[in-house]
């Protein structure tokens, strides 16, 4: 069955695929279920997946901090 994901940011170093999802976008409007269902088929294929506040990132100071955080 053909499922289309569009993850916001991969990021590929070491080996780790890491994948950092932005939630409280304006534009694109998704129930927290849905967002599960495509981030989990990511996870079981062994990404590590984040979810960040789109207001945690939405300066480049408070973007920094995410950034340590994950």
């Amino acid at each position: 069955m053909y499922r289309r994901i569009e993850p916001d940011f991969v990021i590929l170093k070491d080996g780790i695929v890491l994948v950092v999802e932005v939630d409280g976008d304006t534009v694109h409007h998704e129930t927290p279920a849905e967002a599960h269902a495509r981030a989990t088929m990511l996870a079981h294929e062994g990404a590590r997946v984040e979810t960040v506040r789109a207001v945690e990132c939405e300066t480049s100071e408070k973007s920094i901090k995410v950034t340590a955080y994950v």
